[in-house]
């Protein structure tokens, strides 16, 4: 079996900073210390850098399909750009557009489609979208295939994805006791109706107008509401892209009595405010929920330093500049989404480590092993120990650039971070042994990515 040394690095992880060597040995790390030595390992030379475990990216909607123009990317494209960017696994979507296919055909599906592109390893949330018992009862069978996590989306009834609140609320009373997770899109779907068709009545619909025709209040009060189905059930709650300061204010409240809950917000919501709405290409930074004030920016990197939201995710979705453009007029019918599968890594550390907004240790927590803990892939990823899969990253901390493209630039034709500065880079991203980039060039093979199945149906810790 193929074996490489990793050698001289301050190896982050479980958050601690340790100078050591890492042995690889196949797929697998073997051994950790100081000043190992294997005489038939390649090695690989990790001084004056960071060694990370390999990043994870939770929210993902590749190719993501949009009745006025899809995704540009593939799950080739997308996930090469992933692992430029020190990405080595992915949860993408298995939603449930077609409601005569089970839950189980449609994540089967996704299965096929993902295994025969990806380059990095992958799983799937599963998206229901019929309203009815037999959603519950269809849930068991993807627990035992190995993919339980959920995404109710509590909107987009206009897209046919909404399921109502009794589904919801059954979902996570079946969660309880388990580790199973049951995530939400917490938007109220008829103020969002209500408001939008307000705003269209008055001419008011172009893009500075958005944030205003989606206030933090329709995300606030989903919030609310699914962490009091959450209280009342004792199921295990996920939210999804967390942004206002009083969500994070509603979900501390949650933890501190108990309620079992995890938050994720996303990079853009932590860089990006709803200024970039106002300008003249406001139209493509339209997402949802939308960009925020700058202060709840400021609440949201608080809530990571005091764990209260313990994931960052890219929520990337590719679609073009040049197709949002052509609805740039309409708010209510520009594909939402920002592509940011790439520059997740480098943007956090930049904008989040060197500016003292987090602890490098915080930072490999909310982008890889709080991930790999909430989904049940740890410890065989988001780790660096011995017996967990060889998923590496190499970060050289010198040197800048200012970002003037996305990295699938020949799918996504722009970047929402275009001007922004980077301090470091990705010098090698290793997936299961296997080098998929070295100093910024890519060898990964389509097809290479393994699905990750997880078992997260036992108690909870005591």
């Amino acid at each position: 079996m193929k074996k490489l040394l990793v050698r001289g690095g301050l190896v982050v992880s479980d958050g601690k900073q340790v100078n050591c060597d890492i042995l690889i040995e196949g797929e697998k790390i073997i051994a950790i210390g100081r000043s190992l030595s294997c005489p038939d390992a390649q090695i690989i030379d990790a001084t004056g850098k960071l060694v990370f475990p390999g990043m994870i990216d939770s929210h993902v909607h590749i190719g993501h399909p949009n009745k006025r123009g899809s995704a540009r990317d593939s799950f080739y494209t997308a996930t090469r750009s992933a692992a430029l960017g020190g990405v080595s696994t992915i949860i993408d979507f298995a939603i449930q557009w077609d409601k005569e296919k089970s839950l189980l055909e449609t994540w089967k599906e996704k299965v096929q489609l993902m295994s025969r592109e990806c380059v990095t390893d992958f799983a799937l949330h599963n998206c229901p979208t019929v309203s009815e018992p037999k959603t519950i009862e269809e849930m068991d069978a993807l627990i035992e295939e190995g993919s339980p996590s959920f995404k109710f989306y509590m909107t987009y009834s206009s897209q046919n994805r909404m399921t109502n609140d009794g589904v919801l609320y059954e979902a996570l009373r079946k969660s309880a006791g388990t580790l199973m997770r049951i995530g939400v899109h917490a938007e109220n779907d008829a103020l969002i109706n209500y408001l939008s068709e307000q705003y269209r009545q008055r001419g008011e619909t172009d893009a500075s107008y958005f944030a205003e025709a989606k206030p933090a209040i329709v995300e606030n009060e989903a919030v609310h509401r699914a962490l009091y189905f959450a209280r009342e059930t004792g199921g295990n709650l996920f939210l999804f892209h967390l942004t206002t300061a009083e969500g994070v204010r509603l979900v501390k409240d949650a933890k501190r009595d108990g309620i079992p809950v995890v938050a994720e917000t996303c990079t853009h919501y932590l860089v990006l405010d709803e200024e970039y709405l106002k300008r003249e290409d406001g139209y493509a930074y339209i997402c949802s929920p939308p960009l925020r004030r700058k202060s709840d920016q400021e609440a949201l990197w608080a809530a990571l330093r005091d764990g209260s939201v313990s994931i960052v995710s890219s929520d990337h979705c590719g679609f073009d500049k040049a197709l949002k453009r052509e609805y740039k007029g309409d708010f209510t019918k520009i594909p939402n989404g920002l592509p940011g599968i790439d520059h997740r890594l480098r943007l956090i550390y930049t904008h989040g480590v060197r500016k003292g907004k987090i602890s490098l240790e915080t930072m490999v927590d909310v982008l890889s092993t709080n991930i790999a803990k909430t989904f049940g892939m740890y410890p065989r990823k988001g780790t660096i120990s011995v017996g967990s899969d060889a998923d590496l990253v190499i970060y050289d901390p010198n040197g800048e650039e200012i970002i003037e493209r996305g990295i699938d630039s020949d799918s996504i034709d722009w970047t929402p971070y275009k001007g922004f500065l980077l301090e470091g880079s990705v010098d090698m991203t290793i997936s299961r042994g296997e080098v998929l980039v070295r100093d910024g060039e890519f060898s990964g093979e389509p097809g290479r990515g393994c699905l990750i199945l997880r078992d997260i149906l036992q108690k909870r810790q005591k």
